[in-house]
């Protein structure tokens, strides 16, 4: 199958995108759990278990940071399930012609694509932002 460069583009980015994105999830978790940022750097977790880890870390969060914790949370868990969409679609050929990939029945357009980049980039600013006014 072959795909238009700008779609190629676009799927590189979310892989990326998500890999930052974790990296900031990891940072987060290492407020409470000091030792992770090594563990992540060694071991080989998946988006999966970095959630289910910062899902650990909630009750050790100050009481006033959970609810936000517990959005972030949240988000994180549904853009794992749209990252998912794109590493586990299905190559198909769209009603245009064009190659594509397919999860669920929809066909993954190059504007669902670049609206996962941006619900990413958005994502790891936001745990970026608990990480820096969090951190000692």
């Amino acid at each position: 199958m072959h795909y238009d460069t700008d779609y190629n583009a676009a799927l590189g980015e979310i892989v990326a995108e998500f890999g930052v994105l974790e990296w900031n999830v990891i940072y987060v978790i290492a407020l409470y759990a000091a030792e992770y940022v090594r563990e992540a750097e060694y071991g080989k977790l998946m988006a999966g278990q970095i959630k289910a880890k910062l899902t650990s870390c909630i009750p050790h969060a100050l009481p006033a940071d959970q609810s936000e914790l517990c959005g972030l949370l949240d988000r994180f868990a549904k853009a794992i399930d749209r990252r998912n969409d794109v590493l586990h679609g299905k190559p198909c050929t769209s009603p245009g012609g064009n190659q594509r990939l397919t999860r669920h029945g929809s066909i993954l357009e190059p504007d669902a694509l670049n609206e996962r980049i941006a619900e990413f980039q958005s994502l790891s600013r936001d745990f970026n932002r608990y990480y820096h006014t969090r951190k000692a």
